[in-house]
């Protein structure tokens, strides 16, 4: 679906989310979504759709400033300043729409048959069938970089507080950018998750499940069954991390192979 036909999540400032470094939006509910396995799940609803060819070059694309008329008149030691913007050039290719395209599906497809009890899917599998995918190529060659910008057209933290009546309060966590830990150990990763959590959303869970002493046999299962918290917000359910999809990007160093997967969890009730 072509985003320029979608409202966009409005961004909401809220002094429960002071510590965290994202802020948070609050929903808005496409409720004509095209693929019928979104319909009624809120969580897909308010998802943006996949943004068309005309707006993912001018989101995805990076132009630095030049003056064509000014800037070849500066002095050499100028221009050769000016050659540092170059790094930052970033030209979005047919590639770029396909990874965009993957990515949003992964996502949205990892919330069917994760519907929470408030929402009316038109589907509810009983073993919710979650995807993967993996972007390899050689080093230098833009992998993180186009991650991190198609990252950015999905709101990160959307927080849920009405949908179809029902008064709610759940916050959802669309992705996660987490690295793969330098030895490659489960341990690691969960706490690198930890950590990306906390980060998101303000919380202590790094040093609730993932002490100096805790081992991967307690950490794995504390990934599995966690639910973020919002400070500072009495009486505020806890959302699973059922509900909670991630881009997890892992990188090899010797294979030098990024990977993005959506499923952190098993399915929360």
């Amino acid at each position: 679906m072509n985003s320029e036909r979608v409202p966009s999540n409005q961004h909401l400032t809220s002094t429960n989310l002071r510590r965290s470094s994202v802020e948070p939006v609050h929903a808005i509910y496409n409720r004509e979504q095209v693929v019928p396995l979104y319909r009624g799940n809120p969580l897909n609803e308010a998802l943006p759709g996949v943004p068309g060819m005309k707006a993912q070059i001018e989101k995805l694309g990076c132009l630095p400033p030049y003056d064509a008329e000014k800037d070849p008149a500066q002095s050499p030691s100028d221009r050769i300043e000016m050659l540092a913007a170059l790094k930052f050039f970033f030209q979005p290719l047919p590639r770029h729409f396909n990874l965009t395209q993957d990515i949003f599906s992964i996502i949205r497809a990892g919330y069917v048959g994760r519907c929470p009890s408030w929402g009316k899917p038109c589907i509810m599998p009983v073993d919710p069938v979650m995807q993967s995918a993996a972007l390899i190529g050689s080093s230098g060659t833009g992998k993180t970089v186009s991650l991190r910008r198609i990252l950015r057209l999905i709101d990160q933290v959307i927080l849920h507080t009405n949908h179809s009546g029902p008064v709610v309060s759940e916050t959802q966590v669309s992705w996660l950018r987490v690295e793969c830990p330098h030895d490659a150990s489960p341990r690691g990763l969960c706490s690198g998750i930890f950590k990306k959590l906390d980060e998101v959303l303000g919380t202590s869970y790094t040093k609730e499940f993932g002490g100096d002493r805790s081992t991967s046999n307690k950490m794995i299962p504390g990934v599995a069954i966690l639910r973020p918290r919002i400070p500072g917000a009495s009486g505020l359910p806890r959302p699973a991390l059922g509900r909670t999809n991630a881009a997890h990007q892992c990188i090899d160093p010797a294979a030098d192979t990024a990977s993005v997967t959506s499923e952190l969890s098993q399915n929360q009730p």
